[in-house]
């Protein structure tokens, strides 16, 4: 698993991940308010979704908790 993540040390209003990828894996991950065992564990506590036609993944979390980690997950 390859990942992209932050883990923000104080509250944070809004966090705008945009990741292009030069060979698009076919299933991505979102994280949202993941613990360090979610981000490299087996399992996948989330619907998985597809990168768009331009092979670019973009998320947006808002309101995010310090302490807890936001980004996305993927298989290479």
């Amino acid at each position: 698993m390859t990942h992209v993540v932050r883990a923000p040390d104080h509250p944070c209003d809004l966090f705008d991940l945009r990741v292009r990828f030069a060979d698009p894996p076919w299933r991505i991950w979102p994280l949202r308010g993941a613990l360090d065992r979610d981000i490299a564990g087996p399992e996948h506590t989330s619907k998985s979704m597809s990168p768009d036609v331009a092979g670019e993944l973009h998320l947006v979390f808002r309101g995010l908790t310090a302490g807890l980690s936001y980004g996305a997950r993927w298989e290479v």
